[in-house]
């Protein structure tokens, strides 16, 4: 399912899909994830580190939306640590398979304007992979 996830996000980035969406997208359809009223729609603003500020990396964004649509709650009377536990490790393994020690976008895709290809697709397995451990 992981495999399948990133090889999804890179489809849908080489389509012209923005990271955020990109991730968000591939990770839902490769864990049967089903937005409902959502759609890759609401992760467009996360592109490119936020509205295109730098920010956190929109690919990582992605998948914590997909995480969160996952394990998220819909009571406030209900627990969010499971999710915020998933959401630790996405951060931790993100950073590891990027090589970096933040997920700031503009300092991930450095000055030279390097493409989001790897960071969309580790976003997409990490998360893929944490849904399917439960």
């Amino acid at each position: 399912m992981s495999g399948n996830a990133a090889a999804l996000a890179a489809e849908y980035h080489a389509r012209g899909f923005n990271c955020a969406e990109s991730v968000f997208k591939g990770v839902c359809e490769a864990c049967g994830l089903k937005a409902g009223a959502l759609d890759s729609n609401v992760a467009t603003a996360f592109g490119s580190g936020g509205g295109g500020s730098g920010c956190q990396c929109g690919a990582l964004a992605g998948a914590t939306m997909a995480l969160s649509l996952k394990f998220g709650r819909s009571d406030s009377s209900e627990s969010k640590e499971k999710l915020y536990a998933k959401v630790r490790v996405l951060h931790e393994e993100f950073k590891k398979a990027c090589k970096s020690s933040v997920v700031c976008c503009r300092v991930l895709r450095g000055k030279k304007g390097e493409k989001c290809d790897l960071y969309v697709e580790a976003a997409a397995r990490i998360a893929a992979k944490l849904i399917e451990d439960g």
